[in-house]
């Protein structure tokens, strides 16, 4: 395992890695990026350490996050898979894994009291660790510091490499949205119960025309510490949607799609009224109101634009340009940027200090 430098943005938590054929290479979404070396506050956010390759022709991506003590990363399988942890204190954090698989909890060795160095990362081989051919939660609890936490995975064809991405982590919650599942062949709905009592969910489907029961989902029951692949392909007849996920227990949720070799991942967030996005290029926003009432979205930035999102409906917007987009709406609503050039990925806002959001997501006082 390896140690890297962790680099965040002190104003705005996004970034977006886009693969070429040299690896990666990460717009900078601020003027200079700030070292952490122990100097980042405590609502500071974190970038995923920069791999040395990727394939080339695929997009890979995942927004800076915020460190936490506890937070749950979820794969659709373990095969090519790593967890990438990262922290920016000046002291070491000490983590345990717990992971879940489709049948219950999963033990393997070298899961406990895992030390991160200060201000770097270290990476946990997850195929060593769970059986392939599975899904996966791995709930990471730090018993000391704080990380921020994603799942890497690159899948290859013999010795070759042809799909990426970074899966972000999320936080179990009562109420979860998927804000923007893109046109892809193939989608799988990730739900994990991390209690220890078995809990109930209501899966919602988002579209333009507005809620629905998706195929494959609806109602599940999710068994303690057992993670769930939803198969809800069948759904979005290849359009853009969201999926939106209720519980009385709290449950982490998370996605995948699949548009040929490449794929993208998403993580449950909660939407919000006022949230950021940093565009790269032209992308299409996807924009989703889970509330009874319609909101209104006003656009800033990279694109003007004002619009009306019906309840329950899933609005995509074309974004023909890249620069700093800002998102304010009447109610919240949840929005992230697909992409699709080549390859396939999933770009989450970010909320904003002014935000009020449908659901506790936690403000960022960094955010400008």
């Amino acid at each position: 395992m390896r140690t890297a430098q962790v680099v965040a943005p002190v104003a705005l938590a996004l970034a977006t890695a886009v693969a070429a054929a040299g690896g990666w290479r990460l717009p900078t979404p601020v003027p200079t990026p700030a070292r952490l070396d122990g100097t980042a506050t405590a609502q500071q956010p974190v970038c995923p350490p920069t791999p040395q390759s990727t394939p080339a022709g695929t997009l890979t991506q995942s927004a800076c996050q915020l460190p936490a003590q506890e937070q749950t990363v979820l794969l659709p399988d373990a095969a090519d898979s790593r967890l990438v942890l990262a922290n920016p204190d000046r002291v070491p954090a000490v983590v345990d894994l717990v992971l879940s698989g489709a049948k219950g909890p999963l033990t393997a060795a070298g899961t406990s009291s895992i030390t991160v160095p200060a201000g770097g990362s270290r990476e946990v081989p997850l195929m060593v660790q769970v059986p392939t051919g599975q899904a996966v939660a791995v709930q990471v609890r730090a018993s000391s510091g704080r990380v921020a936490a994603w799942g890497s995975v690159v899948t290859t064809t013999g010795k070759r490499p042809h799909g990426a991405d970074l899966a972000p982590s999320t936080g179990a919650s009562t109420h979860s949205v998927l804000p923007a599942l893109p046109a892809a062949e193939g989608h799988t709905l990730l739900v994990a119960n991390p209690g220890d009592q078995r809990a109930t969910a209501t899966v919602l489907a988002h579209g333009s025309q507005g809620s629905f029961a998706p195929a494959g989902a609806g109602e599940v029951t999710v068994e303690p510490h057992q993670v769930l692949a939803l198969d809800v392909s069948s759904s979005f007849a290849g359009e853009p949607g969201a999926l939106e996920v209720r519980s009385e227990d709290p449950l982490a949720v998370g996605s995948s799609s699949r548009k040929g070799k490449d794929f993208a991942f998403g993580a449950g967030s909660q939407p919000a009224t006022a949230q950021q996005l940093q565009v790269p290029g032209p992308s299409t926003l996807v924009l989703t109101n889970t509330e009874g009432a319609e909101a209104k979205v006003t656009l800033v930035g990279a694109l003007g634009q004002e619009l009306a999102v019906g309840p329950g409906q899933a609005v995509t917007v074309e974004v023909p340009k890249q620069g700093r987009l800002e998102v304010s709406s009447t109610g919240p609503v949840g929005a992230a940027l697909v992409l699709d050039r080549g390859g396939l990925a999933v770009q989450p806002a970010v909320a904003s200090s002014t935000s009020h959001s449908g659901g506790g997501l936690s403000r960022d006082p960094s955010l400008r």
